[in-house]
């Protein structure tokens, strides 16, 4: 009975945390959500997003192949990629009941929502992905390094996210304490203020 009371508690001060970050970017003309973005995890980079493989290939902009690489590429960077927690409880309050698991090593993770695909543009017509986490709190979705997706508005079907999201990186547990701190995992909270988004 005491467990469920902690999750609300939990999870209410997490919405508070993220209502109290709104009210702070309505009231203060200090750097725009883009400037903050731009500070924190570089230049925006146009990029696609899925859900699956399949959902990937149905859109028609890439083929089956591509599609099926871009998704393994994203199974494959997820075990060090995947934000890492000490508490079960803390993972599930950000990212949703029964969408954390144990990562195997003492840690819970949430589980991969969907991945992102990047063009390059220098040297041919490369691509880079990378794994997207989706947090019940706001709906958005992070890249592991902490970056968040924004709709691009002149551009049906595309998104915009800062450079640094494809980096590679091994996470970090966090504990309890770090967590509130910080209002969570994902730049939306962790950057203070303002939020987080690109114009587009």
């Amino acid at each position: 009975m005491s467990t469920p009371r902690k999750r609300k508690r939990s999870r209410a001060a997490g919405l508070t945390a993220i209502g109290a970050v709104s009210m702070l970017a309505g009231c203060d003309s200090g750097p725009t959500e883009e400037e903050l973005s731009r500070s924190q995890f570089g230049d925006a980079t146009e990029v696609s997003m899925f859900r699956s493989a399949a959902e990937c290939a149905a859109v028609g902009e890439f083929n089956l192949a591509q599609c099926n690489e871009a998704e393994q590429a994203a199974w494959n960077e997820d075990p060090k990629a995947a934000p890492r927690f000490e508490d079960l409880q803390d993972c599930e309050d950000q990212f949703g009941d029964g969408n954390c698991r144990g990562g195997g090593s003492g840690f819970f993770a949430p589980m991969m929502a969907g991945f992102m695909i990047g063009r390059i543009m220098s040297g041919g017509p490369r691509y880079r992905y990378a794994g997207l986490y989706r947090d019940q709190r706001d709906d958005a979705y992070y890249s592991g390094a902490g970056a968040w997706l924004h709709k691009k508005k002149s551009k049906s079907g595309k998104y915009l996210i800062g450079s640094k999201a494809f980096m590679p990186f091994t996470q970090k547990i966090q504990t309890r304490s770090a967590i509130a701190s910080r209002g969570g995992f994902g730049g939306r909270v962790s950057m203070g203020r303002g939020g987080g988004g690109w114009g587009g």
